[in-house]
């Protein structure tokens, strides 16, 4: 029965991917100016399906937005469990800001009625400006997608296009490059082909409040770390997505020279 139901779905995505990219010669190709959005209240929806990582990183494109567009009510729609959502929303207060809705969704778990109902939701709300910051999610909200004005996204090459993707949806789109750029690349080049200037790269950063320190201090004495070198490391990317992590042994070349020099835990 499941097989049955994830074919169904299947078959569902790639007929809402073929009608949606028949659909785009009669949506507008070309964006409106901008400026029109900077000048008064505008809604902005952001897809941060993402993972902890690369939220972290999408911190100088979300800044960006966040000055171009000072009126706008920015709104993210995420998954029930992604670990992007806090991120995003520390970042977002960093800047003095925060969303205005949040939305859950987990689009691969949903039946097509449900996934047409989400679609009708977020509809509902009449984003002037749709920001994708993957191609993954996109053709479970094709219809959704296809209701913004602006309409903001990457594409893959034709010939990697082994799974529904609405290529065509997107009136601002940069192609993928494949297999050697990494994302906050990605997420920076989308925002400069909207906004058509260069955004200045920054290495991202997080304030700690002042209870996380008190926190930090008391762990470090409890464990005896006042006096080591404390370096933390994460290799959290799959084999499918290679292009976010270099090869394991230029990771273990740099370890053995962290570990040469500063000795630490």
């Amino acid at each position: 029965m499941t097989s049955i139901f994830n074919s169904l779905k299947l078959a569902y995505l790639f007929a809402k991917t073929i009608f949606a990219m028949l659909s785009v010669p009669f949506y507008p190709k070309n964006h409106p100016k901008y400026t029109e959005f900077q000048e008064r209240p505008c809604k902005i929806l952001l897809f941060g399906y993402m993972g902890l990582g690369d939220a972290f990183m999408f911190q100088p494109t979300l800044r960006a937005m966040l000055k171009a567009f000072p009126f706008a009510q920015l709104d993210l729609v995420a998954g029930t469990k992604s670990q992007s959502r806090a991120m995003l929303e520390r970042l977002i207060a960093q800047e003095g800001k925060m969303f205005g809705k949040i939305f859950e969704i987990d689009p691969k778990s949903l039946s097509i009625a449900e996934l047409r109902a989400k679609n009708q939701m977020l509809k509902s709300e009449q984003y002037d400006i749709i920001h994708c910051t993957h191609m993954t999610p996109t053709p479970y909200f094709t219809s959704f997608i296809l209701s913004g004005t602006i309409r903001m996204g990457p594409k893959i090459p034709w010939d990697k296009w082994y799974k529904p993707r609405p290529n065509g949806i997107f009136n601002v789109a940069i192609t993928l490059h494949m297999d050697h750029e990494h994302e906050t690349s990605r997420h920076k080049r989308v925002a400069e082909e909207f906004l058509q200037t260069s955004i200045p790269y920054f290495t991202p950063y997080l304030n700690l409040s002042e209870a996380e320190r008190n926190f930090a201090s008391v762990f470090w004495k409890q464990h005896g770390l006042d006096a080591r070198f404390v370096i933390g490391t994460h290799f959290g990317a799959s084999h499918a997505q290679h292009w976010k992590k270099w090869d394991d042994d230029r990771f273990a070349e740099v370890l053995l020279r962290l570990e040469h020099a500063y000795n630490p835990i």
